[in-house]
């Protein structure tokens, strides 16, 4: 594995999201949608890490994620088309963007190997130069998996002090995988 982490954000939001797993992690690389966008984005890097969080803005039933609102909206920032053809055997994908449960990425990302994919089922809440509580969730989440353990006790062990934001998210996959 290359990289322990890779997280890709709305380019606002590259300071909260640094903070959210810096601590976590060292070995942490953040892209940002803009420069990047649906076709830009080095998918072929999701191959060789061990965990991509995904924080950009979804809406139900769509196959696609966007980047910021301001200057870029409507902008495909993350394609799930072009998931095809990699090999993402083991790789966990955590979605801390709105909806991402309702889109169709976490059956595309599994049909490509993921072990599990973790998404929101609703609008989730966050902030663009500080963590907010969705940030404040995913970082607890992420600390938890580092350490060893799996997904579904990693989630139990966040659930209690951030219960609002662990009502939102479920597992598609093996809770039981670990990283």
């Amino acid at each position: 594995m290359t990289k322990s982490i890779l997280a890709y954000c709305p380019r606002a939001w590259r300071v909260s999201t640094w903070l959210t797993l810096a601590s976590a992690c060292a070995d942490l690389r953040v892209l940002t949608a803009p420069p990047l966008n649906g076709d830009s984005f080095p998918y072929h890097e999701l191959q060789g890490v061990r965990l991509f969080y995904l924080r950009l803005h979804g809406l139900p039933g769509q196959s696609y994620l966007y980047g910021d609102k301001r200057g870029a909206i409507g902008m495909t920032a993350f394609s799930g088309q072009r998931l095809a053809n990699l090999d993402l055997t083991g790789l966990v994908v955590f979605m801390e963007g709105c909806y991402g449960a309702k889109t169709t990425l976490p059956e595309m990302f599994r049909q490509q190997g993921a072990a599990a994919v973790i998404a929101s089922e609703e609008a989730t809440n966050n902030r663009k130069f500080r963590v907010g509580p969705a940030g404040k969730f995913g970082k607890a989440f992420v600390s938890s998996l580092l350490k060893g353990n799996d997904i579904g006790l990693s989630l139990y062990n966040v659930k209690e002090k951030h219960a609002e934001s662990a009502r939102k998210f479920v597992v598609f996959g093996d809770s039981r995988h670990r990283i």
